[in-house]
């Protein structure tokens, strides 16, 4: 009462203001969590936690799954493929072994012109994966000896007797096979023997008009001609032969045609009545050389080269 009393006097007779202030209802609130027991506060903050987890819980599935669930199935499947490689590509094969056995069955019953390319995909695919676990060597290494021991024999004997024989082989080989196969409307022996005396007399006008006839690889000239008489005996005489090679020239035909349609697009479709020299050969080489351009980018020619070679 007299510090109440001592207060209204200094303040000149003034009332107090006892009303309450925002530093007062912190601090009541303050006390008033400091009052509760420990178990009521530590409830409201796991209801506080429960509640942020479940609205983290919806965050996440309207969003879908995180970034990282995704690396971690790309690095089981990775581990998985590493792991039991084998079994992943002996389950390939058999699932193209299974679609090659169909297709041949349903081809069988239609036609057989279109079968054989489909048998070289499959053998070609197959080789590639055998490879891939068995190492190459184990069949290059004997044909690599047996190469080594005729050429180590075959360098004993003098270069004449070396390029007389090989010209004797190929010659004995072209004349049996020319004379042992039945004349027909495509041709008769004697045309046959012409054709063979046209490939002689060339070669030896070729080799006086040469300028450097000591520097003429026979051993490249002969094996060509070898070659060349081999993939004609092929393509004539046999019945897979000639499938194969019709069928890459009618895909390279249908490779080319794409240029007529390209010149269509860009000159109209007028330009298909035009049959002349500009019209029908330059779309052709300008296509072409903008596919091998393309195949080169993509390293597709190195490729071929570097395995032909």
């Amino acid at each position: 009462m007299v510090a109440a009393q001592s207060n209204g006097n200094n303040n000149g007779g003034q009332d107090i203001d006892t009303s309450p202030t925002q530093g007062s209802f912190v601090a009541s609130d303050k006390d008033a969590i400091a009052d509760k027991p420990r178990s009521i506060v530590s409830k409201e903050a796991s209801g506080i936690e429960i509640r942020s987890s479940r609205d983290s819980d919806d965050d996440s599935q309207r969003r879908g799954p995180a970034p990282g669930n995704k690396l971690n199935v790309m690095r089981h499947i990775r581990h998985s493929w590493r792991r039991y490689k084998l079994f992943w590509v002996l389950g390939i094969w058999l699932l193209i072994t299974a679609y090659f056995l169909a297709s041949v069955i349903l081809k069988l019953k239609t036609q057989m012109s279109d079968l054989l390319p489909f048998i070289f995909l499959y053998v070609f695919i197959t080789g590639k994966m055998f490879f891939a676990f068995v190492s190459t060597r184990h069949i290059s290494a004997p044909i690599s000896k047996v190469n080594a021991w005729l050429v180590q024999h075959m360098m004993r004997l003098p270069r004449l007797v070396r390029y007389a024989s090989g010209v004797a082989l190929v010659l004995a080989l072209m004349l049996a096979v020319s004379l042992s196969m039945p004349e027909s409307s495509a041709g008769k022996r004697i045309e046959r023997m012409q054709s063979l005396l046209g490939i002689a007399v060339i070669t030896l006008l070729l080799t006086i008009t040469s300028k450097h006839p000591r520097h003429i690889q026979w051993h490249t000239v002969i094996i060509g001609y070898l070659v060349q008489f081999c993939l004609g005996c092929i393509v004539i005489k046999t019945t897979w032969g000639n499938d194969l090679f019709s069928w890459m020239a009618n895909s390279v035909n249908s490779l080319l045609e794409f240029s007529r349609y390209g010149a269509k697009f860009l000159f109209g479709d007028e330009i298909g009545s035009l049959e002349n020299f500009a019209m029908t050969v330059f779309p052709a080489f300008i296509f072409f050389a903008a596919f091998v351009q393309m195949m080169y980018y993509l390293g597709a020619v190195q490729w071929l080269l570097q395995h032909l070679g």
